[in-house]
Order: C-alpha cells, then sequence, then structure tokens
C-alpha cells in the first residue's frame, strides 16, 4: 500500500509540473502561480482569467496531475506484486 501511494503522489507532482510547462504558457510567458491557484479578487481580474482561458489552463494542468498519480498507482500495484 505503501508504494502505491508513494509512487502515486511522486508522478502526479510531476504530471503537475510537466502539465504547468505544457499548458501554463500564454503568448511568451508563463501563467504565474497565483494566477492558477487562487480566483480573481475582483470582477476585472475574473474576466481577465476568463480572456487568458485560465481555467482551461488549470483544468488540463490538473488532469495532467491526475494522470500521472493514477499510473503512479498502476505502476506502484504491478511493482508490488
Amino acid at each position: 500500500m505503501g508504494k502505491i501511494l508513494s509512487n502515486a503522489l511522486l508522478l502526479g507532482v510531476i504530471g503537475l509540473v510537466v502539465g504547468y510547462f505544457l499548458f501554463g504558457k500564454v503568448g511568451n510567458s508563463y501563467i504565474g502561480l497565483k494566477a492558477l491557484l487562487m480566483p480573481g479578487d475582483s470582477l476585472l481580474s475574473q474576466i481577465g482569467n476568463t480572456l487568458r482561458g485560465v481555467e482551461t489552463i488549470r483544468q488540463n494542468i490538473l488532469l495532467s496531475g491526475g494522470a500521472g498519480a493514477v499510473l503512479g498507482a498502476v505502476t506502484g500495484a504491478l511493482r508490488s506484486r
């Protein structure tokens, strides 16, 4: 059980990092981590996030992390046999 959880956690974090580098770029720069982790405070920042596609980017990054966690759990389960 410990190997499954540790592999899932490790590959989940790696998936988040890879997802950030794949999907977090808008134009020539990456979106700041604060913009990804926290919703906009004001209506103007929420509109800006919508125009830049921050919600879609956030979803893609989280899906990458989830895929990494599932892959880690599967490999951990196969290795522990």
